[in-house]
């Protein structure tokens, strides 16, 4: 199977209700107007769907901030933008960001599950939810197996923090212990390594950093965030692979497509350069 890996999307929307000040909203939106706008190329995310069928990718995985300001109309556009790919046969799996918990209402009203329910709440399923149990398994092909974290929260204005909390790391390792002899892929919004300012870390990334020593199963740990383009082979000190696309709207936009097979990755990396997607880099990763 193939998987393309698209992060940072950031559908926007301006706002310019008054109400906005009863919330975070306007800081988003004034970051926007004054900054990301000029950086943001939306249009050309049109071209994916048609791209990534002609590339034979089978599932697309989305690794957070839909949104700009989790307002409603622009997880509307973010949910035409799935749509789109799954209208051409190809399955899409996402996350949220701190972007789509940006306010408290959309943190307490879980507004992210409403227009993205399907993933994540199947009474028939045995797994856990990711909408109310922060993370849940997705079985792929060829011995793989996905595992989705939701450590998003709503955050004061002065910052965008993720908490991957204790609750949350002992459901995830009794998970990860279940799926010892597979290979997974972990899926999270914020990188485990603190690269980012404090403001915009994930709380408890120490945690997570010591459960992923623990479980060498987890072959690949891909993430968002940090709108840089980053490949880190982190195997030499008992990690995983590391894979974070960088956000596939700004200007230099990019994404990885990586074919999953028995025991391997092979992995290439997309880039936006005179009007094309041009392959930037490729890599192989064996276990």
């Amino acid at each position: 199977m193939k998987i393309a890996h698209i992060s940072d999307p950031h559908f926007f929307v301006p706002n310019y209700s008054l109400s906005q000040f009863l919330s975070k909203r306007w800081l988003g939106n004034l970051n926007l107007l004054l900054n990301r706008k000029s950086e943001l190329f939306i249009e050309r995310l049109c071209l994916l769907p048609l791209f990534f069928k002609s590339k034979g990718v089978t599932d697309v995985v989305i690794s957070g901030d839909l949104t700009t300001t989790s307002s409603d109309a622009e997880f509307e556009k973010a949910q035409h933008f799935v749509q789109q790919f799954e209208n051409e046969g190809i399955r899409v799996t996402l996350i949220p960001g701190n972007h789509d918990n940006y306010t408290r209402a959309a943190g307490r009203g879980k507004t992210f599950y409403k227009y993205f329910p399907s993933t994540y709440k199947n009474p028939k399923s045995a797994h856990p939810n990711l909408r109310d149990d922060r993370h849940t398994v997705l079985p792929l092909e060829n011995n793989w197996t996905m595992v989705l974290v939701d450590t998003s929260v709503p955050t004061p204005l002065h910052l965008s923090t993720g908490n991957f909390s204790n609750t949350l790391e002992q459901a995830l390792t009794s998970t990860l212990t279940l799926l010892e002899g597979k290979n997974v892929i972990l899926v999270n919004h914020y990188p485990f390594i603190s690269i980012e300012k404090k403001q915009r870390r994930l709380v408890g990334a120490e945690n997570l950093f010591n459960l992923l020593k623990k479980f060498p199963c987890v072959r690949m740990y891909w993430h968002g965030h940090t709108h840089r383009k980053i490949i880190a082979d982190l195997r030499e000190s008992k990690l995983p692979v590391v894979l974070d696309p960088g956000s596939i709207s700004y200007k230099q936009g990019s994404f990885f497509i990586s074919d999953l097979t028995q025991d391997q990755i092979d992995l290439k990396s997309y880039h936006w350069r005179k009007s094309h997607w041009i392959v930037e880099k490729q890599a192989n990763f064996t276990w």
